[in-house]
């Protein structure tokens, strides 16, 4: 390739986004380092992207936030690589006035319909070249992703018992140089909002994009090394549908399998899903509910104990902690294992939500509190606890998970009053149970309301200049 065939890289922001991509190399990850180095650039990835670099962003915690919109969404040059991608956070909220595309079979995929030139050529040479052409920058966009990324995820309030709340839980304690299958959608999305160890793989059958075979693909790929655990998460429809596999007689003892249970395609059910409008009604057209025993808690223990594997399963927070540690233990056990979590679907996408609400303290026994920490227990999410402000730090908006919510609409304090009577004297006292707070549930912020937030909190010192928040 000589140099005059290859445009020159613009000024400003520049992104790699990689979609699934095959195991990366050391030379074609350093080629990708010193680019990112030499143009102050970062890559954007999700579980499947497999580059495990310096400039490693997982970005979907950050740009799945509905009410957020942050200057380092929008790139001056987003460069593609890699094939289909199940990270539709960044596909959504990325924004490039060009884009890229560098593969060797030099076909044409717009995602991001900004698509100005297509490289067909290796990316190893690609990124070798470019950065020839650069020089040394300081790594400030990569630091502005990773300070934003630790300041959403230091602010994930307590969730409800979910595939989310069980992600954030053990993402990070997977034993080193072990693997990681996930199922199509919901297991997917809700981990790659996570970091795992640098150390193990993960892979999704992004490919098909439906519950096609991934149990199958976990078990297939665990025979290629035997001295590796390989661990699969998936939701119920996705098990059931390709559970005959589990009968295999060459399953080895290195497969650890989570099940998710929730009774449903829960994807169907989330609250930012359309299915959702249909409410109940869901569950008998579009989410496939009640079906493969309707949570049965006998059904999967016993086809699972006579095939062989070792059987776990917890219903709420509580009952997961207790046994977690021996789904995760890094030595290898006598059997596979087969850890199976009851949620339920209006949890699942309650861990996706938030409400924004104002906070008005109505009891005067309470006048002089700033706040209150809520604690709230059920047998779906175990103890959610949060502080929540009261009064003028809520007139923007403060947001609450739901469950929260619930427990402050429904909370009353008794009222005490006296009232004398003019003629004869006689005081009488009056008591009823009135509402303790007055809510009032506010919409999601505009993008021209987050300025407005962005540039007054920038104002007062109450967030850095350099979040990256719209000016």
């Amino acid at each position: 390739y000589s140099d005059d065939v290859f445009p020159d890289i613009p000024q400003g922001k520049i992104g790699v986004f990689v979609g699934s991509h095959r195991k990366w190399g050391q030379k074609q990850t350093d080629a990708l380092d010193r680019f990112c180095a030499t143009n102050n650039a970062v890559v954007f990835c999700d579980h499947t992207s497999a580059y495990k670099g310096k400039y490693r962003v997982l970005y979907s915690l950050v740009a799945s936030q509905d009410a957020l919109q942050v200057d380092m969404n929008n790139l001056d040059l987003l460069i593609h690589i890699g094939e289909i991608s199940g990270e539709y956070g960044c596909l959504r909220k990325l924004t490039a006035k060009n884009v890229w595309r560098v593969n060797e079979d030099g076909e044409m995929r717009d995602f991001f319909r900004r698509l100005e030139y297509v490289f067909e050529m290796p990316e190893q040479v690609f990124f070798e070249h470019y950065a020839q052409k650069g020089t040394k920058a300081f790594d400030e966009y990569l630091l502005r992703c990773q300070a934003m990324y630790q300041k959403l995820y230091n602010a994930v309030p307590e969730l409800p018992f979910s595939n989310l709340w069980i992600a954030k839980q053990i993402a990070m304690k997977l034993p080193e140089n072990s693997v990681l299958h996930l199922g199509i959608l919901n297991s997917l999305r809700s981990w790659n909002f996570f970091e795992v160890p640098t150390s193990v793989s993960a892979y999704s059958n992004v490919g098909g994009f439906g519950i096609d075979g991934g149990v199958s693909s976990l078990i297939g790929a665990s025979w290629v090394d035997k001295k590796r655990i390989y661990f699969g998460v998936f939701g119920d429809l996705a098990f059931f549908y390709d559970m005959n596999v589990l009968g295999n007689r060459h399953v080895g003892n290195n497969v650890r399998l989570l099940l998710i249970n929730n009774g449903a395609g829960v994807e169907f059910k989330n609250y930012n899903h359309l299915g959702a409008l249909f409410g109940d009604e869901a569950d008998k057209y579009i989410a496939a509910a009640g079906h493969y025993g309707n949570k049965s808690r006998n059904l999967v223990r016993h086809y699972a104990e006579d095939l062989g594997f070792e059987y776990l399963s917890a219903g709420n927070k509580d009952e997961f902690l207790q046994v977690y540690e021996s789904f995760l233990t890094p030595a290898y056990t006598p059997k596979p294992i087969l850890f199976e979590i009851f949620t339920d679907t209006k949890d699942e996408s309650d861990a996706l939500k938030l409400i924004r609400c104002q906070i008005v303290n109505l009891n005067p026994n309470k006048k002089a509190w700033e706040g209150e920490i809520i604690t709230v227990w059920n047998k779906y999410t175990g103890t959610v606890r949060k502080f929540v402000p009261f009064g003028e730090k809520t007139v923007e908006g403060y947001h609450v998970p739901q469950i929260i919510y619930n427990v402050l609409k429904e909370r009353k304090y008794l009222s005490i009053s006296t009232k004398r009577d003019p003629k004869t004297g006689e005081l009488t006292v009056k008591t009823q149970w009135v509402p303790e707070f007055s809510l009032t549930v506010l919409p999601q912020l505009t993008k021209e309301q987050l300025a407005e937030l962005a540039a007054a909190q920038k104002a007062s010192g109450s967030i850095p200049v350099s979040d990256g928040f719209t000016d």
